[in-house]
């Protein structure tokens, strides 16, 4: 299953660039130029965490500061689309011989986990596809903290 990627095409280079990379370059510059010149009148300081919502008024703004993620919008989105991918494909993955663990299980377990977590789980199997005994060695490992994760 392909995805299509969206791109842009700069009017003054005439290059194409993905559309995610671009808004997310126009995120990072709105949080470290725009909004500290408008706010301060200068660039220098602090740059606004990428997870502050800046569309709300903060009673502490210095406690909205610390508590606000700093992860990328276009970086979670990422994410997102590796967990997606990943919960989809692990089930299949582990299901099959000779781990052959119950697809139900693991369909439970990774809808349970974090998109972090499930995106790393699915990388493990991908970083040791050409040595079959590793291979093998991640399966059993993954299918371990499934039967774990079921037991809790």
């Amino acid at each position: 299953m392909s995805v299509p990627t969206v791109c842009l095409q700069r009017p003054h280079t005439q290059v194409w660039h993905i559309a995610l990379k671009e808004l997310g370059y126009l995120e990072d510059w709105v949080r470290t130029t725009a909004i500290p010149i408008l706010s301060t009148g200068t660039r220098q300081g602090t740059a606004i965490p990428p997870q502050l919502d800046i569309t709300i008024g903060h009673p502490d703004l210095r406690q909205a500061l610390q508590s606000a993620g700093t992860t990328p919008a276009a970086d979670r989105g990422v994410l997102s689309m590796q967990a997606t991918i990943a919960r989809r494909d692990l089930p299949e993955i582990l299901a099959m011989p000779p781990v052959g663990v119950g697809r139900e299980v693991i369909t439970a377990w990774v809808a349970f986990l974090d998109d972090a977590t499930v995106a790393t789980a699915l990388t493990r199997t991908a970083e040791v596809r050409s040595n079959p005994t590793a291979l093998l060695d991640c399966l059993r490992q993954l299918s371990a903290e499934a039967h774990a994760s079921q037991s809790r």
